[in-house]
């Protein structure tokens, strides 16, 4: 379809054809979408509750059903003529040439479509395009390339051949990969927390690092600012642990998300607004044809056992307490049963993947070489694997789609997805993937 391999002026049309849409299949070779649509066990209805459009999909997908990748091409990073250490943030172009930020050289790369031709863009530094640390990096309408070089609080610019188009500077800096988005209008979406950082990206308070709310920051694609828009409250936000250090003049410390509890997630669409959802119930908050859409289904999280829930406090109090000896616990209790969310982003057409929770599973920890440092206690649990639900724009049901647990998507764009998985001997492979129907 033209979704996998055309650029983002197809995605008003798709938005509208959407709606005319009872199913649409994720991969070339799916059964029509009414044969489709006639034999699904699930269906998405919709109300209207005051101003809010409810897409609600009822009914379970069994085993059978759920969608897997097959692999396109891959591009080991120990093969690279420089090794790619530490992927951080990726983007396709109009042409398929996928760009790569590696933080570990730092090195921003440019695969051609086929994952072969590995060319570096730059070198690290603080010259004109020069780099020194990078969050996001994504395509412009025009053609550009963006990097959010983090390191010198700017933005860079690269044509699609890769050379140097100038920077923007910024007002601010933040940290790790944040995520950058350019949406149908080109403006540019930095994702950070406005109400913490200032000049010298530190937090203003206690308060708000722990509130750690998420914002973004809006920008022209010349790298204008335009303004600042939050993510909506919705209500459920459990609170952190946290092991705080304050001084006269300075304070510190730790925080850490209690696992499994109930926090907020947040992705910004190329449609132009700001998907949402709180870790539980299971309900998406996005906007659709100009008015709010909230997409609700029917899910049974997994249960988390006793032995992983103690795991997991002990290992948390033992960094706390590295922090500040008095730590006590001082958030709620770890859950007995997951939340059906576990994250949340956007394809590059505004479909919405919602990663699911999974049940964990017990593995075996290769021992820790020696040290004079006491080390936290291990915790030898894990997801067993990925799942996503994908939905259209407009809210209606795509299915379900499951990938091995190493895997970590990047860019999706209709039936095609950009990421990184590990292989059996854990080398990290850059990959393009085509989802395959499990019908």
């Amino acid at each position: 379809s033209a979704l996998d391999t055309g650029s983002l002026a197809v995605v008003a049309s798709y938005q509208k054809a959407m709606s005319l849409l009872s199913v649409l299949a994720l991969a070339a070779g799916c059964a029509s979408p009414e044969s489709e649509d006639a034999v699904a066990p699930y269906a998405t209805t919709r109300a209207t509750m005051r101003d809010t459009v409810v897409a609600a999909t009822t009914g379970d997908v069994a085993a059978e059903r759920i969608h897997r990748f097959e692999v396109e091409w891959r591009l080991r990073t120990d093969t690279a003529r420089e090794i790619i250490g530490e992927v951080q943030g990726m983007a396709v172009d109009r042409d398929g040439h996928v760009w790569v930020w590696d933080n570990a050289t730092p090195a921003l790369w440019r695969l051609a479509p086929d994952g072969t031709a590995l060319r570096r863009i730059g070198r690290a530094g603080s010259g004109p395009g020069e780099y020194r640390e990078g969050n996001g990096v994504a395509t412009l309408r025009d053609g550009r390339v963006v990097l959010w070089d983090d390191g010198n609080s700017r933005l860079n610019f690269y044509g699609p051949d890769g050379a140097y188009r100038g920077n923007a500077p910024l007002a601010f800096s933040d940290c790790c990969g944040l995520p950058l988005v350019v949406d149908t209008l080109n403006r540019i979406w930095l994702t950070t927390r406005p109400r913490m950082v200032r000049g010298d990206g530190r937090s203003v308070d206690p308060a708000a690092m722990i509130r750690n709310e998420v914002g973004f920051l809006r920008y022209d694609s010349a790298g204008t600012l335009l303004d600042t828009v939050m993510a909506p409250t919705l209500p459920g936000r459990d609170a952190p642990v946290s092991a705080v250090v304050t001084s006269a003049d300075a304070f510190g410390g730790a925080i850490r998300q209690v696992p499994y509890a109930t926090y907020p997630h947040q992705a910004v669409s190329p449609l132009g607004h700001v998907v949402a959802a709180m870790a539980r119930p299971y309900a998406v908050h996005t906007d659709a044809n100009g008015r709010p859409l909230r997409i609700t289904r029917d899910f049974t999280p997994p249960t988390v056992s006793e032995a992983e829930r103690a795991q997991q406090r002990a290992h948390i109090e033992f960094v706390m307490r590295g922090v500040r000896s008095d730590f006590t616990w001082n958030g709620p209790p770890i859950p007995h049963q997951k939340p059906p969310i576990a994250g949340l982003f956007t394809g590059l057409d505004g479909r919405i993947w919602v990663e699911l929770s999974v049940p964990s599973e017990s593995f075996e920890i290769e021992p820790a070489p020696a040290s004079s440092r006491a080390q936290p206690p291990p915790v030898a649990f894990r997801a067993k694997e990925k799942r996503w639900d994908v939905y259209a724009p407009d809210g209606q049901y795509l299915g379900r789609i499951a990938a091995d647990r190493s895997v970590h998507l990047y860019v999706t764009r209709g039936s095609v997805a950009w990421g990184v998985r590990r292989d059996a001997n854990e080398v990290a492979e850059i990959v393009r993937l085509r989802v395959v129907p499990g019908l």
